[in-house]
């Protein structure tokens, strides 16, 4: 899909692996800035771009409007610029910030050129757009093997031109809800907005869009069903009724100070919607110390489980990156101020770099007197920077 919106918009196929170095290609990846989506958009620039955030809808979590809108707001760097690496770079740091760079440069225009005039992250980022696409073009020499594509291969796209609940449309189609909602990560409380004016779109696997079309009046009216239930009969939902817990176990979760609801639910991969059902609250109001109980899949409970130890940075740190790799708890603040992390076998430099942010691969290897990554070891003690700003 994004290789065929680049085709479109006449760019170079390689700048898909920007949304790799952005997000792990993860839709509801969200920054510790409050940049969204698989092309990590901030509110402003999202809007700037036409794309539709909400209350109900969040196109920045869409990867078809998102990678329209990356398209185009890469060619108007291109255009600016006349260069891909800087207009990669300002991708990442804006285009003021290289303004300000090729400025300070004496009037270079090459980004090895502006390169110490440019923020500390941007200096990482367009090496590590090469180092993505090195890798995607060449891992078999590196004995790395794709992994088992788990979405369904085949899926189309429906109108929907009515309100329709999410948790409806995979009842009644017989589908697993938890794969429609990662089908349309924009629709930002399982509701779709539909409307004759403004039809919305659902991607569904292709069996399912078929039967949806028949069944389409019957979803609707479940969702209206639902609104004059909340109408007349205010209530509590029940834990079954946005959740089949087979399969999954409850944990509990102490709210820490600067958490919201939404965070949380990201950090579990859920909805707030749930996590008020589980816990029988009718607000989003929560308090430090209070304990939140939260179902998770049992095949992931001690991972969910580490997240209560972790540090706020670090939660953020786990929005858009595959949770097969979790965060470390093996992490301390000395008393000079410095996070120390223990390497744990398979870390590597860069991993680390990108869970803790504010650390490069290079501001690590400096401030471990280290010559090279490749001195890492199982045990290592190192120090980072605990400031994203440095």
């Amino acid at each position: 899909m994004i290789e065929e919106e680049l085709d479109k918009a006449g760019l170079p196929l390689e700048l898909k692996y920007m949304a790799v170095i952005e997000s792990a290609l993860q839709t509801k990846a969200v920054s510790r800035a409050g940049a969204v989506g698989m092309w990590q958009f901030m509110y402003g620039t999202g809007k700037m771009y036409k794309l539709d955030i909400s209350t109900y809808v969040d196109e920045r979590k869409d990867p078809l409007s998102a990678t329209k809108a990356a398209c185009q707001y890469l060619s108007s760097m291109y255009k600016l610029y006349g260069d891909w690496q800087l207009a990669i770079a300002s991708y990442n740091c804006g285009p003021g910030n290289v303004n300000k760079a090729i400025r300070r440069s004496g009037g270079k225009k090459n980004f090895w050129e502006i390169y110490k005039y440019l923020p500390s992250e941007t200096r990482g980022y367009v090496p590590a757009f090469i180092a993505a696409t090195y890798l995607f073009n060449y891992y078999n020499e590196h004995n790395l093997h794709p992994a088992e594509l788990t979405l369904p291969l085949a899926t189309d796209t429906v109108q929907v031109k009515e309100y329709v609940h999410l948790h409806d449309v995979a009842s009644m189609l017989k589908l697993d809800e938890n794969l429609v909602e990662e089908l349309n990560p924009q629709y930002r409380r399982n509701i779709v907005p539909g409307s004759e004016k403004t039809p919305k779109m659902l991607v569904l696997p292709s069996v399912g869009a078929i039967k949806f079309v028949t069944q389409v009046d019957t979803i609707n009216n479940l969702y209206l069903a639902r609104v004059e239930n909340r109408t007349t009969t205010p209530q509590i939902q029940t834990t079954t009724s946005t959740l089949d817990l087979d399969g999954y176990e409850k944990i509990y979760y102490t709210v820490k100070s600067g958490d919201n609801l939404g965070y949380i639910a990201d950090w579990y991969d859920t909805y707030t919607s749930r996590i008020k059902s589980w816990n029988g609250m009718r607000g989003n109001t929560i308090k430090v110390g209070q304990k939140l109980a939260i179902y998770v899949p049992k095949s992931k409970k001690d991972f969910y489980a580490s997240i209560n130890d972790l540090s706020f940075s670090e939660k953020q740190s786990l929005d858009g990156k595959p949770k097969t790799v979790a965060v470390s708890r093996n992490t301390t603040v000395s008393a000079s101020g410095y996070i120390e992390y223990t390497v744990k076998s398979g870390d590597s430099i860069w991993a680390i770099s990108q869970r803790h942010p504010g650390n490069t691969v290079s501001s690590i290897l400096q401030l471990n007197n280290m010559s090279s990554a490749s001195c890492l070891q199982p045990g290592n003690v190192l120090k980072l920077n605990p400031n994203p700003n440095n």
